[in-house]
């Protein structure tokens, strides 16, 4: 160990003490120093213990990730007591995180806070505390089975919960807990084999009539107009109801083109919230076309704003006090009045979406083509629809045939 004399900015005068000692990673000689305000025997013995500590923690921390490294070489993973819960809480933040590549948008969140209480308090209370590296594919496959064949849940609902359990895992396996993802990667949703008679009933999603819809406007209008206008840009449109509730003046163009730009956040417990935020998927970015009656419905919304005391925002489907209609509230409304419909088919604002589907499969517009105006990324909703619509116009035929 040596000294050296050194005055700070402020002119204070200083002793740096200084040790060599050889870098375990290269052989090559480094040095660490302490500083001390006096240059005495007793202040030489303290900076020699001080270097000692640090030479010591340096070689220390060395020999620790030298003895971590060559146990990932040889067993594959870190050593870790990371449980399933662990990781399911770990790859939750993640995706909350707006810095991470893996952010959700806040609706997608809230989904999965849901999903995640189901999972840990009432599915998986066993698995949730076993280590994530010792969950086996026969593990996970035993749950899914569960959840089909004891329970009896739809395959769809089951997917909801594969899906966290499948972030927890890449998660663990990005980090290094676990040394592959056999275990998601094998395990698979098995469905009972359908029968004829499950074909033979299998559910198309809901949609109504032309009479039908037209109807229930007609009993809506008499109540509460304005929310019934809602109802009607999902009936003209096959828009969802976020998106009806996202629109903005300037989204309406050239007199007959509105942008589909956005969509409404309702969710409860999403961070969004209230807000606007980016649609569903990809494909539901989009402008379509419209016709006379939503057209209509648009401009009469522009005018009527103009009369609200209140309006700060450019939303355009606004309550007396300028926030954008509720959900619940517009279900709500529907559901109070559903004895007067008259229609067996249980009433919803998605149900709306749903028929203008119906309405265009029913005048031939092909399937892509439905598809991109109402923002289907996947295409099952949109051809059950439109399956279903075939047949009954086929049997329709025959009724007509028969009576030629």
């Amino acid at each position: 160990m040596w000294t050296e004399k050194r005055t700070t900015k402020n002119g204070e005068t200083v002793y740096k003490y200084i040790e060599r000692y050889p870098d375990p990673a290269t052989g090559k000689t480094k040095k660490v120093s302490v500083r001390l305000a006096k240059n005495t025997k007793q202040a030489a013995n303290t900076a020699q213990r001080e270097l000692n500590e640090k030479i010591k923690k340096i070689l220390d921390d060395y020999e620790d990730k030298k003895n971590l490294d060559d146990t990932v070489k040889k067993e594959g993973i870190i050593p870790n007591e990371k449980t399933l819960e662990d990781m399911i809480h770990e790859w939750f933040e993640l995706i909350q995180n707006p810095k991470s590549k893996a952010h959700k948008k806040g609706s997608t969140i809230s989904g999965y806070s849901y999903g995640i209480d189901g999972l840990l308090n009432e599915f998986m209370v066993i698995e949730k505390n076993m280590l994530i590296q010792d969950i086996k594919f026969e593990d996970l496959q035993a749950f899914y089975d569960r959840m089909i064949f004891d329970f009896e849940y739809e395959k769809s609902y089951v997917k909801r919960f594969r899906a966290i359990i499948r972030g927890a895992f890449n998660l663990a396996y990005k980090k290094r807990y676990i040394k592959n993802l056999d275990a998601i990667n094998l395990s698979k949703i098995i469905t009972p084999a359908k029968t004829v008679e499950d074909l033979t009933q299998e559910q198309v999603p809901k949609y109504l009539e032309r009479t039908e819809a037209e109807q229930i406007f007609e009993v809506l209008e008499g109540y509460n107009p304005l929310y019934t206008q809602i109802l009607k840009m999902q009936y003209y449109t096959g828009m969802r109801f976020g998106e009806v509730i996202a629109l903005e003046t300037k989204n309406f163009h050239d007199d007959f083109l509105l942008d589909i730009h956005g969509t409404y956040d309702h969710a409860h417990r999403s961070i969004t919230r209230g807000q606007k935020v980016p649609p569903k998927t990809r494909r539901s970015f989009r402008t379509i076309e419209l016709g006379d009656a939503p057209i209509q419905i648009l401009k009469d919304r522009m005018y009527h704003n103009h009369f609200l005391k209140e309006k700060n925002t450019d939303f355009l489907f606004v309550t007396a006090n300028d926030r954008p209609y509720d959900l619940g509230t517009i279900n709500g409304f529907i559901n109070d009045h559903h004895l007067e419909f008259k229609t067996s088919t249980k009433v919803s604002t998605h149900v709306f979406r749903h028929t203008h589907i119906s309405m265009l499969a029913e005048k031939g517009v092909p399937i892509q083509v439905i598809m991109d105006r109402v923002g289907h990324e996947d295409r099952e909703t949109t051809e059950k629809i439109y399956m279903h619509v075939t047949r009954k116009q086929k049997t329709d035929l025959v009724n007509t045939l028969n009576e030629l």
